[in-house]
């Protein structure tokens, strides 16, 4: 009777061992499904607060139950009404401006992450930007970092870097540099093509970091089907990093 009780004990021990076991002030989120309502929900908490978002989100829900006609063209109306205004709503206020080729609506591949950091957004900032100084604590930078630019110190807005990951070398451009905000670049070789992107949410706890990558091209088949979640762990890794180094300051 003792063993039949020891065996499953021991098996649950080791199944959730590893959960208690975590951290949980550097617990992140990780998914592999894009949310367009989410990246319009963030993005509204970031630049209209709490009541507009709010607001947002009650716009949100009535352009979700506009109700349909009663025949075929009334209800053709309404889908378009429907459509037209959530178009309007999402690319005034989209979270992550996402290049038509990258829309994770039609993408191959994409993964998203996000943590809460308790540090100001421009401590964040410095350490993202600083990307000479990535391959000293993460792993998924496996060479040092090179600016194609020699005399600039950080990314900036149109700099190019070369940047070896995932087995990869690849040789990125920023496309999008709001300081303290946002960060995106595009990489783009005969095998893959992606763009990550990059964007610290204001808290009142410091801030929230979030990163998302859409791809595309053949090796991202081989990635779903070998390997498909070793980039969303490689940029959990990163958050929690980038996390730790944060609270340091």
């Amino acid at each position: 009777m003792q063993k039949k009780v020891f065996i499953p004990a021991l098996l649950l021990f080791f199944i959730y061992a590893p959960v208690l076991a975590q951290n949980t002030t550097s617990r992140s989120i990780m998914t592999k499904k894009y949310d367009k309502t989410t990246n319009l929900r963030a993005c509204l908490e970031v630049a209209f607060g709490e009541k507009k978002r709010q607001f947002f989100d009650e716009t949100r829900r009535f352009l979700k139950c506009i109700p349909l006609g009663t025949d075929e063209k009334s209800n053709e109306v309404s889908a378009k009404k429907r459509w037209f205004l959530a178009q309007r709503v999402t690319s005034k206020h989209a979270l992550i401006i996402w290049p038509q080729a990258f829309n994770p609506e039609n993408s191959k591949f994409y993964v998203h992450n996000e943590i809460e950091i308790n540090a100001q957004p421009q401590v964040v900032w410095g350490i993202l930007i600083n990307a000479k100084e990535w391959h000293t604590y993460n792993k998924g930078a496996q060479s040092p970092i090179e600016f194609v630019d020699t005399t600039a110190k950080t990314l900036q807005d149109g700099l190019k870097f070369n940047f070896h990951t995932m087995g990869l070398k690849f040789q990125p451009i920023i496309n999008e540099f709001v300081p303290y905000e946002r960060l995106a670049w595009t990489s783009r070789i005969k095998s893959i093509q992606g763009y990550h992107a990059w964007v610290i949410v204001p808290t009142a706890n410091g801030c929230r970091l979030i990163t998302a990558e859409s791809q595309n091209g053949f090796l991202t088949f081989m990635q779903k089907v070998f390997q498909p979640k070793k980039l969303l762990k490689l940029h959990d890794e990163w958050l929690n990093l980038i996390k730790e180094r944060a609270e340091k300051n």
